[in-house]
């Protein structure tokens, strides 16, 4: 088992802040909690990476325990503070990957998995989301619809754009 800098996290090559060599964007700084075995890993592919068991969601019977931690700040949270926390750690402000919503069925029994809010690529926001049969702009998790890229190219500049 490789321990990382948080002595309390198991996963595969951590830093300082419980980033793995599975999920290492900037926003990558949860660890969870399993129930099979009680402890905290960088990620779900971590954990089957270091263990020699299955890996089991945190149950809901033990939901009033602490089974998230920020790597940020250590703090930790209940299943509940960390679905409503808004995607950034209560303790700390420190943001985390909305991606992760992808794979709460793995993490904590009794919640489903759903698509995350916004992706982010290279830990940016992804803004623009284009309908692939129309071509046309789609609204993204701000509810604004943005244009395909290639119509921004081709656009003309805004009067309050100035030339460089």
């Amino acid at each position: 088992m490789t321990d990382g800098p948080h002595q309390r996290v198991h996963g595969v090559d951590l830093d300082e802040q419980s980033r793995c060599v599975h999920y290492d964007s900037p926003l990558d700084v949860v660890a969870l909690r399993f129930g099979c075995c009680g402890a905290f890993y960088a990620c779900h592919a971590c954990h089957d990476a270091v263990t020699d068991h299955p890996a089991e969601p945190w149950p809901e019977s033990r939901a009033h325990e602490p089974a998230v931690l920020c790597g940020v700040c250590d703090g930790t949270m209940t299943v509940e503070t960390y679905l409503q926390c808004a995607g950034a750690c209560p303790h700390c402000g420190a943001s985390f990957n909305p991606g992760c919503s992808r794979h709460y069925d793995r993490y904590f029994e009794g919640v489903s998995s759903r698509p995350p809010a916004r992706e982010h690529t290279h830990g940016s926001p992804a803004r623009h989301t284009t309908d692939a049969a129309s071509g046309a702009g789609v609204p993204d998790a701000s509810g604004q619809s943005h244009r395909p890229k290639q119509e921004k190219e081709d656009a003309e500049p805004r009067e309050d754009q100035t030339a460089e």
